[in-house]
C-alpha cells in the first residue's frame, strides 16, 4: 500500500514536471540520510576556453570565460515511509565572451541568476525512512533506487535571441 502511494506521488510529480533529464551524477543519491537532515550547499565552477562556431555565420576566434555558482538548501524527509529530500537550488553565473563578429572585434559580458529549481525525491527501494538513533544502527543490504522530479521556473528576455 505504502510502495503503491509512493509510485502515485512520483508519476504525479513527473507529469507535472517541466522536463526531465536523462542522468544525474549526484554523489550520495541512493544512500539514506535520518529525517530531519539539513544541508546548506555551496557550489562553484570556472570554465575558460575557446568555443566552437557553426562555420556558416560570420562569427570566429570566440574565447569565454564563466564563473558559475550555486546556492541550495537540501532536507530530508519522512515521505510515505521512505526517505525523501527536498532541495531548492539558485545558481548565478559571470561570463565574458569575446571574439569576431564580421570582422570586427566583439565582446559580450552577461551576468545573473539562472533558473531556481526545486527538486523532490525519494528512494523507492532501499532503506526506510528513519530517525537520528535508527540510522546510527544502519546496517545496508539492499540495492538502492530512487525516483526524482525536478521543476525549474525560467526568466528568459524575449528581445534578445540569444538568450
Amino acid at each position: 500500500m505504502v510502495l503503491a502511494a509512493a509510485w502515485a506521488a512520483v508519476l504525479v510529480a513527473a507529469l507535472v514536471a517541466q522536463n526531465a533529464s536523462a542522468q544525474d551524477l549526484t554523489p550520495r543519491t541512493y544512500w539514506p540520510a535520518p529525517n530531519g537532515t539539513k544541508l546548506l550547499i555551496f557550489g562553484y565552477a570556472y570554465q575558460s576556453g575557446d568555443v566552437v562556431t557553426d562555420p556558416s555565420i560570420p562569427i570566429t576566434g570566440v574565447d569565454s570565460t564563466i564563473d558559475s555558482s550555486v546556492l541550495a538548501y537540501q532536507q530530508t524527509i519522512n515521505l510515505f515511509g521512505r526517505t525523501g529530500k527536498f532541495q531548492f537550488e539558485l545558481p548565478y553565473v559571470d561570463g565574458t565572451t569575446t571574439g569576431m563578429v564580421s570582422r570586427e572585434p566583439g565582446r559580450r559580458d552577461v551576468s545573473g541568476f539562472g533558473d531556481f529549481a526545486a527538486t523532490l525525491s525519494i528512494n523507492i527501494l532501499g532503506s526506510e525512512s528513519m530517525s537520528p538513533a535508527e540510522f546510527q544502527q544502519l546496517r545496508q543490504t539492499r540495492v538502492r533506487f530512487s525516483a526524482q522530479a525536478s521543476r525549474s521556473w525560467r526568466r528568459r528576455a524575449t528581445t534578445n535571441p540569444t538568450n
